[in-house]
């Protein structure tokens, strides 16, 4: 119900106003009635109103001095006002317009022009709030953002009719979709980013909160969020930043208790952030058994501590590349896929499933180097000629005149240092590099047999179809229906 103020010195007008239309009906009420200017300026020293009606010609303090009072001693006309003047009273007409008062009613008044005029004046109330609303709702944004100085601030206590406060508490809440939350009713700093989430600045000491959660506790909420309480404004949005960490920490992670509310105080930090130290170890080994151990041991440590998902997702992704940088035979599409996969992942479930199944293709390749053994120079030259040019014709003869050998000899050491021969390992490196496009792309079976050096695609998947068995598209098939 919008506030209704009358004012006039004639005490049967004064009633008459009250009863000449319905105003509950029309979403008004009559809270006040005054008799002069003086009751009306003490009352509103003290009350806010939405509708002034007042009459111009009153003794001691007319109405129009009423409203130059109020504007003179700093006080906005936020309010509706409608004057009410006899006909002899157009000069008072005149400077109530120069007030910025836009509707006026001549005496004796009638019950129609009224109820219109009333009508208008709610249409304008209404329009207004909403105006106000999204005015209040960007200020309040950026406040929680750090983004308000202090006569801004000021003004946004002035906008909402609040006093300052010695503590300050941002709370985020989640709720369903049906849910009835009438205990907010009587908060006013209040946000509704999403449909069905809610973000509450309370003002109030810590006993006034929690009897505030005890009520968000009972009711249909999803979750609550509540964020440190500061006793300066200035330092809202630092507390905001973690309550937004400690709502990204919940969204993703398994959920591991039924508790609806959860306070900031508890996120991780990054000095908690799991050791690589036994992983590098393991890929200095070249041992995939124990690197895939080792990344287990890694996202366990994470899901223990609950870091922060960017932080994670930063962590995921060193890594991936660690591995990538370390293993020669790992095409570079191959860890462009992996890395897109790992930061698209949403929760700790997605990601742990991106990282196993990662693991998996290294610990079942077919092309790891033998543990502990090194490798003449010639041979390295030769696998990174391999790898750099797998597009390319290759063939043990133009390989061994590219590193200027012979190519006999060539062979000789590839066979005896890696342990199968040339074209075999040609063939598998070439058919991994296919598995892992196969398996972690969109490409057409013809741009993966041209990616990994075969001109005709027909032969491709033959040679694919004596390794594995089946062919690309069937083992692509096959791998789609297995994850």
């Amino acid at each position: 119900m919008y506030k209704v103020m009358l004012v006039d010195d004639e005490y049967m007008i004064l009633e008459g106003l009250k009863y000449v239309i319905d105003w509950r009906k029309l979403g008004f009420e009559v809270v006040k009635t005054a008799r002069n200017a003086d009751e009306a300026l003490t009352y509103l020293k003290t009350h806010t109103i939405d509708l002034l009606m007042l009459d111009v010609n009153m003794p001691e303090m007319t109405g129009i001095e009423l409203l130059a009072n109020l504007q003179k001693n700093g006080q906005r006309l936020d309010f509706q006002v409608l004057i009410l003047s006899g006909y002899q009273e157009f000069n008072y007409v005149k400077e109530a317009m120069a007030l910025g008062v836009k509707r006026y009613l001549l005496k004796p008044v009638d019950a129609d022009e009224l109820e219109k005029s009333v009508c208008e004046m709610k249409a304008s109330l209404l329009q207004k709030e909403a105006q106000l609303k999204k005015y209040r709702a960007a200020n309040l944004l950026r406040l929680l953002e750090g983004k308000l100085d202090e006569v801004e601030f000021k003004q946004l206590l002035a906008d909402y009719r609040l006093p300052d406060s010695s503590a300050y508490t941002p709370i985020l809440i989640d709720f369903a979709e049906n849910a009835r939350l009438d205990l907010l009713s009587q908060e006013k700093m209040i946000l509704t980013p999403q449909k069905n989430e809610k973000i509450l600045i309370f003002r109030g000491e810590r006993l006034g909160l929690q009897t505030l959660l005890k009520k968000l506790e009972k009711s249909q909420i999803l979750a609550v969020f509540v964020g440190q309480t500061v006793n300066d404004w200035r330092e809202l949005s630092q507390s905001f930043k973690a309550l937004l960490d400690l709502q990204a920490v919940y969204d993703f992670y398994p959920k591991t208790s039924h508790e609806k509310i959860t306070f900031a105080t508890d996120i991780a930090t990054k000095e908690k952030a799991p050791s690589f130290v036994a992983f590098n170890q393991a890929i200095s080994e070249n041992n995939l058994t124990r690197l895939r151990s080792e990344i287990s041991a890694i996202i366990q440590q994470i899901e223990r501590h609950k870091l922060p998902p960017d932080y994670v997702h930063y962590l995921a992704g060193l890594l991936v590349k660690n591995v990538f940088e370390n293993f020669d035979y790992l095409e570079q599409t191959f860890y462009e896929v992996i890395s897109q996969k790992v930061s698209r992942t949403k929760t700790m479930l997605e990601l742990k499933t991106v990282l196993e199944n990662f693991t998996q293709d290294l610990a079942t390749s077919e092309l790891e180097m033998p543990t502990n053994k090194a490798y003449s120079e010639a041979i390295v030259s030769c696998l990174t000629h391999i790898k750099e040019n797998i597009k390319s014709e290759l063939t043990l003869k133009n390989v061994a005149e590219a590193l200027y050998m012979n190519p006999v000899y060539l062979g000789y050491l590839f066979k005896n240092e890696i342990g199968i021969s040339f074209s075999q390992y040609v063939n598998k490196f070439r058919m991994k590099i296919a598995e892992n496009l196969l398996i972690h792309s969109n490409e057409t079976i013809t741009e993966i047999a041209e990616s990994v050096g075969y001109n005709n695609t027909n032969y491709f998947s033959k040679i694919f179809k004596n390794l594995h068995d089946m062919t690309p598209k069937e083992f692509r098939d096959f791998k789609k229906r297995k994850s």
